[in-house]
């Protein structure tokens, strides 16, 4: 029996401040997220803690009081993406970067580069290609901050092997930075396919929602929307069992993983003390058997008794040859045991 539990409409929330984007309202679009944009003076501190996603778009100055929102909002597992202004402040953006233990942002650079180098192993880039592009209108920028940071994987980068794009994890911190204004006076990036597979999967990043189902004994992580007390924790549970999974705590979600449990496949409830608070099903592997055939020639040495023959139709007439032998013996069988009857009644009636 396969078991799956139907999607919910919950939407990822993102919060962009700075500079008015348009690029990013056609990206996330309102089926699947709810996107706010705000420019700092109008942003309201208070809904940081309630997003997934936060965009620092080209602010120029961070201030402090957002910077401590960032901080609070990031330590507790909150994804940020940063692209920096083209005058930016550079004192304001590495105090952020300091408390957050990202990195350090270099002078800007005047240069024009093209972005032609992909890391399609990236996880950004799951299952959006299906071969590495050859043909590919490389973007340009006039100018870029370059980052220099130990925890920084390459994402995207420039043809001088520095990067246009990178992810920076730091214990809860999930940060992306883009060394350069997306600005069309100083990048045609926004114009580039890769923008939205970029930006989509930023967003999708930041709240893995519950899937169709998962499999028994693969390493899955649901991330649940729900805020729970420190002493607290979330189970999985369903009729026959229950067990408390590996749960890491964050501001307004807790992401489970699960590996070794559930055995069983199965719908199971994820619940908030006795409460249901969201459905998932596991399944078997469904993975085709393996054939793997056995050498000939490395059978014959091992049994002398092997007969190998390339032909069915011939394997048949074998058989079929054996079986006419088999068939004959059993007369003969038969006509010795009637014969020594015969020979057994005539001892004993005929009397010359």
């Amino acid at each position: 029996m396969f078991y799956f539990t139907l999607k919910n409409d919950q939407k990822i929330n993102i919060l962009s401040i700075g500079s008015q984007a348009d690029f990013l309202s056609k990206i996330y679009t309102e089926n699947e997220f709810n996107l706010t944009q705000s420019i700092v003076q109008n942003t309201n501190y208070n809904s940081i803690l309630k997003q997934q996603l936060i965009i620092l778009n080209e602010v120029e100055n961070i201030s402090e009081i957002l910077s401590k929102k960032i901080i609070e909002f990031s330590k507790n597992g909150g994804s940020l993406v940063i692209i920096p202004h083209k005058n930016l402040n550079i004192n304001s953006y590495n105090s952020l970067f300091k408390n957050l233990s990202l990195g350090k942002i270099q002078p800007k650079k005047t240069d024009s580069l093209k972005i032609t180098n992909i890391n399609y192993k990236h996880p950004l880039f799951q299952n959006v290609f299906s071969k590495k592009v050859t043909n590919f209108q490389y973007p340009i920028v006039q100018h870029y901050y370059p980052f220099s940071s130990n925890n920084k994987s390459t994402i995207v980068a420039f043809e001088n092997g520095s990067s246009f794009i990178s992810q920076i994890k730091n214990g809860e911190n999930n940060t992306f930075w883009i060394s350069s204004s997306l600005d069309v006076k100083n990048s045609n990036f926004i114009n580039s396919p890769l923008i939205v597979p970029v930006f989509y999967n930023f967003g999708k990043m930041s709240f893995k929602h519950p899937k169709l189902f998962y499999r028994i004994a693969s390493e899955n992580t649901i991330d649940i929307e729900t805020n729970i007390e420190k002493d607290k924790v979330l189970k999985i549970a369903n009729h026959e069992n229950s067990f408390i999974p590996l749960q890491q705590k964050s501001q307004n979600k807790v992401s489970i993983t699960t590996k070794e449990q559930p055995l069983k496949s199965g719908p199971y409830s994820i619940l908030k003390n006795t409460d249901t608070i969201q459905q998932i099903a596991y399944n078997y592997a469904k993975e085709e058997s393996l054939l793997n055939f056995l050498d000939l020639n490395e059978l014959k040495k091992t049994n002398q008794n092997i007969t190998v023959s390339n032909s069915v139709a011939d394997v048949f007439k074998k058989i079929n040859k054996k079986n006419e032998v088999h068939w004959l013996w059993k007369w003969f069988l038969s006509l010795a045991i009637v014969s020594l009857l015969l020979e057994i009644l005539i001892l004993k009636f005929y009397k010359p």
